[in-house]
């Protein structure tokens, strides 16, 4: 692991799914075996791949001022309200990823 880097396991992976993603917390999940030392990958059941999240302080390493990170939100909940509509009928795990961003956004915004 590198350093500030969260560390994550099976475990981490169903609590993420459970939370974030309650419509495919039901299948198996298994690391994806890798001789690289970042992008930790879980398989989920047999066709998908969960690319967990790799750092709690992506904001502090960017370092970036609020104006940059609200632009920054914005362009990912733009590509969320873009690709949901687009994929919830052809292809349900990517209506969970552009799914995903809005639901951050929002979270954020009540928070």
């Amino acid at each position: 692991m590198h350093e500030g880097e969260i560390e994550t396991d099976v475990a981490f992976v169903r609590r993420l799914l459970a939370s974030k993603f309650p419509q495919w917390a039901g299948p198996p999940v298994e690391p994806v075996r890798s001789s690289g030392t970042g992008n930790a990958l879980y398989r989920l059941g047999g066709e998908l791949v969960v690319p967990p999240p790799a750092r709690e302080d992506l904001r502090e390493r960017l370092g970036v001022d609020d104006a940059t990170w609200a632009r920054g939100r914005g362009r990912a909940l733009s590509i969320g309200v873009t690709a949901l509509p687009y994929y919830r009928a052809r292809n349900p795990a990517g209506a969970a990823v552009g799914g995903h961003p809005i639901r951050e956004v929002l979270s954020e915004a009540t928070a």
